[in-house]
């Protein structure tokens, strides 16, 4: 980081999109996993502080010596956000300059939420099923559906994805809204 750079980037959904692909980003939780096996990250238990309308605050830090990063994603449950039509996980995600401790960039914490999880099933899948698998299974259609499918399809070059959730509509509609 440069000395006279005190600013920082703020990053959105749109953003981060221009910057990395699926393919990129199951990658990434790969090593980003071994890294954890390895123990050469230091990832404390998230902090969890309960709100009086019935709503939480996770505190999810991660320091990464070797990328002289740190990491700090904060997202908020708030289940009844949904009845406002509001999401019910708003998210941020702050990354730290391991040399300066200078917050560098702020990161749209929701997406990053949901392609990291993507991602993730995508490393399994790409990991543990059989590389001639052509039929996948999706179980749910909330926000983290959509990478999740795009990760699935994106290791696997599958030619029917099975979709169940306990609400048929919800089916139906993230069926309209992921079809090409």
């Amino acid at each position: 980081m440069d000395k006279e750079r005190t600013g920082m980037l703020l990053l959105s959904k749109e953003d981060i999109k221009s910057v990395i692909t699926m393919k990129d980003m199951i990658e990434a939780d790969k090593q980003a996993f071994k890294m954890v096996v390895d123990g050469t990250v230091d990832t404390p238990l998230r902090t969890v502080i309960n709100g009086k309308y019935d709503g939480a605050f996770l505190f999810m830090p991660a320091y990464a010596p070797e990328l002289d990063a740190a990491a700090m994603k904060v997202i908020n449950i708030f289940p009844h956000n949904i009845d406002n039509n509001l999401m019910t996980s708003p998210a941020q995600t702050m990354l730290i300059d391991g040399k300066t401790g200078y917050v560098i960039a702020m990161l749209d914490g929701t997406y990053v939420t949901q392609l990291r999880t993507g991602a993730a099933t995508g490393a399994a899948f790409d990991l543990l099923a059989k590389k001639d698998c052509r039929v996948g299974a999706l179980i749910g259609t909330g926000g983290q559906a959509a990478p999740q499918l795009e990760a699935l399809l994106t290791v696997r070059r599958l030619g029917e994805v099975r979709i169940f959730d306990r609400d048929s509509a919800r089916v139906s509609a993230f069926i309209d809204m992921t079809s090409d």
